[in-house]
Parts: C-alpha cells; structure tokens; sequence
C-alpha cells in the first residue's frame, strides 16, 4: 500500500511538471492564442459598428443618417459643421468661402436667412421660425448675387416639413413660392440655399439633391428620385420649371 502510494505521488509530480510545460512558457502557444482570441473579439466589435461609409465627395460618415417616410439622407454628403460644408463645396470648386453667422452680413438677402423674425415679431412667427429646427446658419461667397445659405438642422425631419408647410402655404396664398422648382438642396445633416437660380448654382454637381414638394411634380426617367422624410416630397436632381 506504502510502495502504491509512493508511485501515486510521484506521478502526480510528473504530470504537474507535464502541465507546467504546457502552461504560458511552452511554445508561445499560450499567449499567442488569448491575444488572438482578444483581436477576434476587438475585429468582431468594429464589424458590428460598421466602417464608416464616405460619402459622395464628403467626409466620413457611420450614423447612418436620418430616416422617415420610408426616406433617408444616408449617402449623401456629410459636414459635421458650418465649416465642414464651406472645406466640402470648396473642394468640388464652388465659392464658398468666408462663412459667416452675421445677421447682418451683406451677402444676405433682404429677408436674411430663412428663420429670422424680429424681436417684435408675433408669437405665431417666432413658432413658424423655430419650427425650422436650425441649430446653426451661416452665409459663404462671393457677394449676395452668388452666395450660398447654409443651413445645420438639428432635426432634418422638422426642416423639410417646415418647407413643405412654408412652400405649400405661400402657393395658396399668391405669395412667392419655389413649389415648382424647389429650394434647398440636400446633404446628411444640412442644407443649402443659392443665390440665384439653382441650375446655374453647380450645387446639382456635388451630391447634394433638391427638396420638391411639388403634389403635381414628375420627374423624367433617368433623374434621381428618392422619398424625402417627409410624405408628399421627394429628393431629386431634377429641376422642374
């Protein structure tokens, strides 16, 4: 029983010396193999968030952008600030250069940018105005006959419909109204309005696509047509009118 016992623990020994050898030190198996095991885990974490996507001629982009109305802004171009659309249509050559948020800019038009309201202004147009849901603005270009309005919604889902109620509104009234042709033209996260007529803007050029809320709109064959985020307009690069 002794000499059973004696052997028993001897091989106990051995096979802890055995798994000893197999542990961290033996063959740099160890280690290499939890490293890779962690590098899986980190490659799978980043597949699950996407590689950001680059949008046409813009920046970097991993939202995914807005979605509403069976619309999305996903694919199109991406600023991130007022500055990042002046460096976007700057490169595609357009003029627009020293952006500015000044009220009293002379390259604004008459009327300023399109949720100004005066102090005195009823309670009802400070609402139309904040309904626009603009978090920042900004004018670029050479001087007001060629210049760009630019526009950061905080919500571009409130913007559009915003338009679509403006655009609609003035129509019925008689009042100046771009129902026909459209306004503003389109990115991920802003918007542009040109001085001007926007077929001679080059704005159509950049990626951007324009805004209509036309009811009576038909867009041709080979244009771009896609639902805006909001029901009754659509995100094209047809110019009617």
């Amino acid at each position: 029983m002794r000499a059973k016992l004696t052997l028993a623990v001897a091989a106990a020994f051995l096979c802890l010396g055995a798994v000893t050898g197999c542990g961290p030190e033996a063959d740099g198996d160890g280690p290499a193999a939890g490293k890779n095991g962690s590098q899986a885990a980190e490659d799978g974490s980043q597949a699950g968030k996407g590689s950001p996507q680059a949008s046409p001629g813009g920046t970097a982009r991993s939202d995914g952008g807005q979605q509403g109305n069976g619309g999305t802004t996903e694919g199109l171009p991406h600023a991130g600030s007022l500055r990042g659309v002046e460096t976007y249509l700057g490169k595609t050559q357009l003029p627009c250069y020293d952006m500015s948020s000044d009220p009293a800019d002379d390259r604004l038009p008459a009327d300023g940018f399109v949720d100004t309201v005066s102090e005195n202004a009823s309670a009802a147009a400070k609402k139309e105005a904040a309904a626009w849901s603009i978090k920042e603005e900004g004018v670029c270009g050479e001087d007001w006959t060629n210049s760009y309005l630019v526009y950061m919604p905080s919500d571009m889902r409130a913007f559009q419909q915003r338009y679509k109620e403006y655009v609609l509104g003035n129509d019925r009234s008689g009042g100046s109204s771009s129902l026909t042709s459209g306004r503003f033209l389109i990115g991920e996260d802003f918007a542009v309005d040109p001085a001007g007529k926007i077929r001679d803007s080059g704005l159509l050029a950049t990626g951007l696509l324009l805004l209509n809320c036309d009811p009576g709109l038909k867009v041709p064959s080979g244009h771009t047509e896609r639902p805006a985020l909001v029901d009754g307009c659509v995100l094209t690069d047809y110019v009617a009118g």
